[in-house]
């Protein structure tokens, strides 16, 4: 439950949310990583990383890739945050849920407000990257 990373920090960010972070070595745990958003939703990502880390009593890992990507841990799987309507019905599990993204789009869908602008949407096309996944 302990994270480490190489990029943009300390807060979350998301492509069109970067302007309040810096490039650095930041740690945190992954609860401090959770934002209580009025709906609850998508949380705790990271754009511009190098490199994280997460570790636990029983070990952990690192990943890196060949280019900057995000990545988010969090205690919510994407199943109860769609699901759920308010704070009261999101209960975080036991496990951490971890997501590697090569891009991800910027905040906002249209669904309770604004849609994402259109730079900081993600088009049709191929991905093509390469990442590492070493034990700690």
């Amino acid at each position: 439950d302990r994270l480490v990373w190489f990029g943009l920090g300390p807060d979350e960010t998301y492509p069109d949310r970067t302007g309040a972070a810096t490039v650095g070595r930041w740690s945190s745990s992954v609860d401090a990583q959770y934002h209580p958003f009025v709906k609850p939703q998508d949380h705790a990502n990271h754009v511009g990383t190098r490199w994280f880390g997460l570790r636990g009593a029983r070990g952990g890992f690192t990943v890196d890739a060949d280019r900057h990507f995000s990545f988010a841990a969090r205690r919510h799987h994407d199943d109860d945050l769609a699901s759920a309507t308010t704070l009261a019905e999101l209960r975080p599990s036991e496990g951490i849920e971890v997501h590697v993204d090569a891009g991800i789009r910027g905040t906002g869908t249209g669904a309770c407000g604004p849609d994402t602008l259109p730079p900081y949407r993600i088009g049709p096309g191929t991905w093509a990257w390469t990442w590492t996944l070493r034990s700690m």
